[in-house]
C-alpha cells in the first residue's frame, strides 16, 4: 500500500541507499548532532534556512519532521501520532508533547526533571495546527479518532470523553480501577487541572501502609529516605491522591515502588513523622507559542540567523505560578 500525499507536502528524491543525515538543532546526549537515517525507498528533505528535517516513506505512511522547536512523528503503521515541544535555547531538553497512541489521547506533562501545567484544549488545538500542515502530516490518510478516555477528533478539531475500561495504573486492584467519571461523562474537565507539584524528598521515621508493586502485596515501608513521585491527582483540584516511593531504608534495605495514597503521607507530615524537601513544583507551558512554517517559509525561506531562524519561535514563558506545594504543605513543612 502506498500512502496518498497531501498537496504541500515536502518533496525530495527517494533514497536508493540508505545514508544519514544530521541537523545542527537534533543532538544527542552528548550534544552532538544525531545522525538520522534515511533508509532505501524512503524520501529525505533537509531544508538549511527554514529549518526542516523531513523523513518520510510513502508505503508505511510514516514520516519524521524536526525543526528546533517541535519533533513530529506521523506512523499510520502504528496509529502513532505525536507533537513533541522543543526547546531552541536548551537543545537537550523535552517540554510537554500530545500524542494519539493507538487511538488514545496522551497528554505529557513530566520529563526528566521538569513538570508542566498547561491547557488541554490549547494544547490539542495546536496538535491540530500541526497535523493540519503537508509539511508535518504529509499524507492524506485520515488521523483514527480516539476510543475511550480524553478522545481527540483531529479533523473536527473536537476534545470529548468516553467511558474508560479498567486501568489498572498501579496494579493493586483497588477502587482507582473504576473510572469515576462513568455515567456523567458530560462532567469530565476537558481543562483538567494537573497536580501542583511533580515530586519531593520525603523522609520517613516510622512505618507506613503501603503497597508494594513488585510484590503486589499491601506492606509496611519502613523508615528512610525516599523519592517521592505524584502518580495520580484529582482532575478537577490538582491535589495529589496517590504518591510512589523510592529509595532506601535507614537499614540500608532498597525500596521500589512502593504506593500508597497521598492522605495517609500527609497526615505523617502533619504528624511531624515525614520531613519534605527538594520540592519541584510545575511550570505553566503556553502551547500557542508555536506555530507551523508555512508553506511559504518553506519553499521561499529567507536566510536565517541565529537570532532570527523562522523556526524559532518564542518558547512559552517559564514564570513560576503564584501558589504551589510549598504553600500547600506550609501547615503540613511548620514553614
Amino acid at each position: 500500500m502506498k500512502h496518498l500525499l497531501r498537496e504541500g507536502a515536502l518533496n525530495g528524491a527517494t533514497t536508493e541507499n540508505e545514508r544519514n543525515v544530521t541537523a545542527p538543532w537534533f543532538l544527542d546526549l552528548n550534544g552532538q548532532p544525531l545522525p538520522l537515517p534515511i533508509r532505501s525507498g524512503e524520501v529525505g528533505v533537509y531544508l538549511e534556512a527554514p529549518k526542516i528535517l523531513h523523513i518520510r516513506n510513502d508505503r508505511t505512511g510514516t514520516s519524521r519532521t524536526i525543526t528546533p522547536t517541535v519533533d513530529v512523528t506521523i506512523d499510520h503503521s502504528a496509529s502513532f501520532f505525536e507533537l513533541q515541544f522543543l526547546d531552541p535555547k536548551d537543545r537537550l531538553s523535552f517540554l510537554p508533547s500530545i500524542s494519539l497512541d493507538d487511538n488514545r489521547l496522551v497528554f505529557f506533562a513530566d520529563g526528566d526533571l521538569n513538570g508542566w501545567t498547561f491547557s488541554n484544549r490549547a494544547m490539542f488545538e495546536t496538535f491540530c495546527d500541526f497535523m493540519a500542515s503537508p509539511i508535518y502530516n504529509p499524507f492524506e490518510t485520515p488521523i483514527p479518532t480516539g476510543t475511550s478516555g480524553l478522545c481527540g477528533d483531529v479533523q473536527k478539531r473536537m476534545l470529548f470523553y468516553q467511558a474508560l475500561e479498567a486501568d489498572d495504573i498501579d496494579q493493586d486492584d483497588d477502587e482507582d480501577d473504576i473510572d469515576p467519571y462513568l455515567g456523567r461523562e458530560d462532567e469530565y474537565p476537558i481543562d483538567e487541572k494537573y497536580c501542583f507539584f511533580v515530586s519531593c524528598h520525603v523522609e520517613t521515621d516510622r512505618p507506613i501502609k503501603a503497597w508494594d508493586r513488585i510484590e503486589r502485596s499491601k506492606t509496611k515501608l519502613p523508615p528512610g529516605k525516599y523519592f517521592c513521585e505524584v502518580t495520580r491527582w484529582d482532575r478537577e483540584t490538582g491535589e495529589p491522591e496517590q504518591v510512589k516511593l523510592e529509595g532506601k531504608s535507614k537499614t540500608g534495605e532498597r525500596v521500589n515502588e512502593s504506593f500508597l495514597e497521598w492522605a495517609i503521607l500527609a497526615r505523617e507530615i502533619e504528624l511531624a513523622h515525614a520531613h519534605v524537601d527538594a520540592v519541584r513544583e510545575r511550570k505553566p507551558f503556553d502551547p500557542s507559542n508555536y506555530r507551523p512554517v508555512t508553506l511559504h517559509e518553506a519553499q521561499a525561506p529567507k536566510p536565517a540567523s541565529p537570532d532570527t531562524g523562522h523556526s524559532e519561535l518564542p518558547i512559552a514563558k517559564q514564570t513560576q505560578p503564584k501558589t504551589g506545594i510549598l504553600d500547600a504543605l506550609r501547615k503540613f513543612i511548620g514553614k
